[in-house]
């Protein structure tokens, strides 16, 4: 069993939620557990079945439409693995995503970003075939490329995004988290 937890947080995105969670089902290795967090709307009766325990909660906040700190802390806070990997909710990981992001947070003790690459628009409606992903993906415009080998590649704090990253859950818990003040 793979020891990473995967969490994402989620409002308003169910035809991307439900695209990702199949993702998760192609997963060459699935992860431990996957933890979602729904912002200020109400949790679906059904989701896809991601191959994997799924565990889901509600966050309302009256202050914030949005409050994803708050939301991802929750989430790192309900999960048990070793690994935490964040990932949004429009966001469709490829089959070794898992065993890469895993492989890369052990081997750097750091905080480690996935290489990140958006869809065209119009494919946003439809399943698609995962297979053809690098075929109808562009690299994020601020991120450099990532080399051939998929190796890791240093950046610097500027480029962090939080759209795929990955933490072991000691050193989220001792950074404190997210700042939901921010």
């Amino acid at each position: 069993m793979s020891n990473v937890s995967l969490l994402t947080i989620v409002r308003g995105r169910r035809l991307q939620l439900f695209n990702l969670l199949r993702g998760v089902a192609e997963q060459r290795s699935r992860p431990r557990e996957m933890v979602i967090v729904f912002m200020n709307e109400d949790i679906p009766k059904q989701l896809p079945d991601p191959g994997c325990p799924v565990y889901t909660m509600q966050l309302n906040d009256a202050r914030h439409q949005l409050p994803l700190a708050a939301a991802r802390n929750l989430a790192a806070s309900r999960a048990a693995g070793e690994v935490l990997a964040f990932i949004d909710a429009d966001c469709i990981p490829n089959e070794d995503y898992l065993v890469r992001l895993d492989y890369a947070v052990k081997l750097t003790h750091g905080l480690v970003m996935a290489d990140i690459r958006y869809l065209s628009e119009t494919l946003e409606s439809d399943r698609w075939s995962y297979r053809r992903l690098d075929q109808i993906s562009s690299p994020h415009p601020r991120h450099p490329i990532m080399p051939d080998n998929h190796g890791i590649m240093p950046l610097p704090h500027q480029l962090f995004r939080v759209a795929s990253f990955g933490i072991r859950a000691a050193d989220f818990a001792r950074l404190g988290g997210f700042d939901e003040s921010y």
